[in-house]
């Protein structure tokens, strides 16, 4: 009984068939061609009536596909009727920027429109027509029926202005990591380990804070991807720090106490991925990005508090002690 159902199910599924836009619009107009004739000759072969008969056919067989839509971040959603077509008919023709659902017109779609225009003939086929927003990748499409509405997943294909967009925080971070620990070597030498090392964890991350907090009010997307990697390298200028004072305040046990360092930061990598789309989820990814923006504001005022000269002074001192 199961098998059966199933069965039934995966006939009524609609076929999805990967066509260009210009095929789809060849066998839409030959659809078109052959029921304008079909019309002409229902109605005495009169002629002086083609383009008239052209209209007709077209109004009957195509028309823009009534849907819900919504763009997601990897993906764009679409959800419409079935009730024109009959069971197990429909097919799904994709192409990177639009879409033709057509099947055979079910029975209540065939009566009224023999109410509509009488004995003249029915269309074999009808055609509901979408542009899509944005490119897509047609191999990508996912259908599911739900009763009488179905719903369309289709993948989205990055623009070139996308990728580079993922590509610039990654880029600002190689770039600001060894500049920060270049600084910081050089602020050490001249003005002592306090402004070498806190200093520049302070700036990055005082930085950091303020590039991701601009972020949110710009409106253009490629210059939030601007800002946004700028607030990931400005975070990546202190990243030295951290390891450098992890070495600094644990001596001979400096491996031990880098390993915790890291551990935590794990750590907050995990709560990160689960509380931001929280946050969005119930107020706004903006508000996501202002929490982050106030962590690194709390980060950069915590590292005020850090005095990595302490421990190396202590440990400077158990040899001469020792000597003595």
């Amino acid at each position: 009984m199961v098998e059966d159902k199933k069965a039934l199910r995966d006939g009524n599924k609609p076929k999805v068939v990967i066509l260009s836009s210009t095929e789809q619009m060849r066998m839409i107009r030959k659809a078109v061609a052959c029921r304008a004739y079909e019309i002409f000759v229902n109605g005495g072969s009169v002629c002086g009536h083609e383009l008239e008969d052209w209209r007709r056919a077209e109004a009957e067989l195509t028309k823009p596909l009534g849907c819900g839509l919504m763009p997601l971040e990897e993906n764009l959603w679409v959800e419409t009727g079935t009730s024109l077509f009959e069971a197990g008919s429909i097919e799904i023709w994709v192409a990177a920027r639009n879409i033709t659902i057509c099947g055979k017109p079910c029975s209540s779609y065939l009566h009224a429109h023999k109410e509509e225009h009488g004995a003249s003939g029915q269309p074999e086929m009808i055609f509901n027509v979408l542009d899509l927003p944005v490119e897509i990748d047609p191999s990508g499409t996912m259908v599911k029926l739900n009763g009488p509405s179905m719903e369309i997943v289709f993948k989205k294909v990055k623009t070139d202005a996308e990728v580079q967009g993922t590509m610039l925080p990654f880029l600002g971070m190689a770039i600001a990591s060894p500049i920060g620990g270049w600084i910081s070597d050089r602020l050490t030498a001249s003005r002592g380990k306090y402004v070498g090392r806190c200093g520049v964890a302070v700036g990055g991350m005082a930085l950091a804070a303020l590039f991701i907090a601009l972020g949110t009010v710009v409106q253009s997307a490629q210059i939030a991807s601007v800002i946004l990697a700028g607030g990931a390298g400005a975070l990546y200028l202190a990243q030295s720090s951290f390891w450098s004072v992890s070495a600094d305040i644990g001596g001979n046990s400096a491996g031990a106490v880098s390993g915790f360092m890291n551990m935590c930061g794990q750590f907050g990598g995990v709560v990160t991925a689960s509380l931001t789309p929280l946050i969005a989820r119930d107020w706004s990814w903006n508000s996501s990005f202002l929490v982050a923006a106030a962590f690194c504001a709390c980060g950069a005022c915590a590292w005020l508090l850090v005095e990595p000269e302490g421990n190396a002074k202590k440990t400077g001192a158990e040899p001469v002690a020792a000597a003595m």
